[in-house]
């Protein structure tokens, strides 16, 4: 079966950085002001699962040599990821008042949205095309929300944009939930949206991480024809015992010879299952979401450790990652909220406090915690890396990749 062409999110304007290279002017702030810095940005308009290096030089005669002013490291992006880089003040004056030349050094090409066309659609947010920022201190946590509402936060369709929406719906900012979710649940009835290699699908779920989106779809439109979609792949991926697992496939949907659970699901999938339980009347749903919790005790935390994902049947792997913990910690509490008057809640009750009492006994002085809560030392794994097989009660084996390279020099500015 051919793999289907990757496509850019909904016809938005973009252009392809290779090593010939693209001329381009960059949107710059009014604000920006005379010698200071700023952060030069790009926005990925198609996933990005390798490598690549982008220089950003001053255009110039062939015969005279070019000036580099800056370069992006990109490394292992998803769509709508913003990646910025920090410029000198006089680099920063020359891209806001000339266009400069964006060239593929190394690695594969990589697609940007640009708004450098004359047919930008009018729904195209501005964030996303290449553009200054000028330095400046962070904006107020009052601002985070007015811009959550905005399309410059879409993310994938999956868990990324399954926290927005979610964070809408308990802000009550049903106009800006109603937009967001209106992008893949369309008013035809219809599930469309791109899948984790900006692949196109149709009526379908990839895996476990897109469940989250029924979660808001459960606050919003109890009744959209999407939901045969998701009582579908459950049919499909619930086993006999209750757990819902992907079965031969990894987090993206492809084949895999080892079949894992994650504890990302405690949030992903039994949060929105309790939730939509009640919404859609489907009260066997409350069942089904706390064996998620259930499974997902029995696998992966052992003596309070929280492990990410195990095989079936084999030992946990990254073990203490504070995202896990996170994650788990999250999944547990949503789901508790949802399922009312169930008989597992005062048992869930318990299990948070005693594991949020660990948590916040790993906390370090400076009010936050470590990539992993047992070595305050040890930096991040590369995004999409999975670490190495590791023992359930947190071996520290050299050979495991916890002990990794820190973040690639060009930010990926979340936003």
């Amino acid at each position: 079966m051919a793999t289907p062409a990757r496509q850019v999110p909904f016809a938005w304007p973009a252009l392809t950085l290779d090593s010939s290279g693209v001329e381009l002017r960059f949107a710059a702030p009014s604000s920006l002001a005379k010698d200071t810095p700023a952060n030069l940005r790009i926005t990925l308009a198609l996933e990005q699962s390798t490598c690549s290096v982008v220089i950003v030089e001053t255009l110039a005669p062939t015969a005279t040599p070019r000036t580099e002013l800056a370069r992006f490291d990109l490394r292992y992006g998803c769509v709508f990821q913003i990646f910025s880089t920090p410029l000198s003040p006089s680099a920063a004056a020359h891209i806001a008042r000339e266009p400069v030349r964006l060239r593929l050094l190394s690695g594969p090409p990589i697609t940007i949205f640009t708004a450098a066309v004359a047919t930008t659609p009018s729904d195209f947010p501005p964030e996303f095309s290449p553009h200054l920022l000028a330095a400046a201190p962070p904006a107020p946590p009052e601002a985070v929300l007015p811009r959550l509402a905005t399309l410059a936060c879409l993310q994938p369709f999956n868990w990324l944009h399954g926290c927005v929406v979610d964070a809408l719906a308990d802000a009550g900012d049903h106009a800006a939930l109603s937009a967001h979710l209106g992008r893949w649940f369309h008013a035809d009835g219809h599930l469309r949206y791109l899948g984790p290699h900006s692949e196109p699908r149709l009526d379908e779920l990839f895996g476990l991480e897109p469940v989250l989106m029924f979660a808001a779809l459960a606050r919003h439109d109890p009744c959209h024809p999407a939901w045969k979609v998701l009582r579908r792949w459950l049919a499909k991926h619930t086993e006999s015992d209750g757990l819902i697992i992907d079965r031969g496939l990894d987090a993206e949907g492809l084949a895999s010879a080892v079949t894992y659970i994650s504890i990302e699901a405690a949030y992903t999938v039994a949060y929105p299952l309790a939730l939509a339980a009640t919404a859609l009347n489907e009260p066997s749903w409350r069942d089904l979401a706390v064996h998620q919790i259930r499974h997902r005790l029995a696998h992966l935390v052992r003596d309070g450790v929280v492990c990410q994902r195990a095989p079936l049947g084999g030992p946990g792997e990254q073990p203490h990652w504070a995202r896990a913990n996170a994650w788990f910690l999250l999944g547990l509490v949503k789901t508790l909220r949802a399922l009312g008057d169930h008989d597992f809640v005062p048992e869930g009750i318990a299990l948070l406090r005693t594991h949020a009492a660990r948590i916040l006994a790993a906390q370090r002085p400076d009010g936050l915690w470590s990539v992993y809560l047992d070595d305050p030392a040890a930096s991040p794994p590369p995004p999409s890396r999975p670490c190495a097989p590791c023992g359930a009660t947190g071996s520290t084996s050299p050979s495991c990749s916890r002990r990794c390279s820190s973040s690639p020099p060009s930010t990926p500015a979340r936003e």
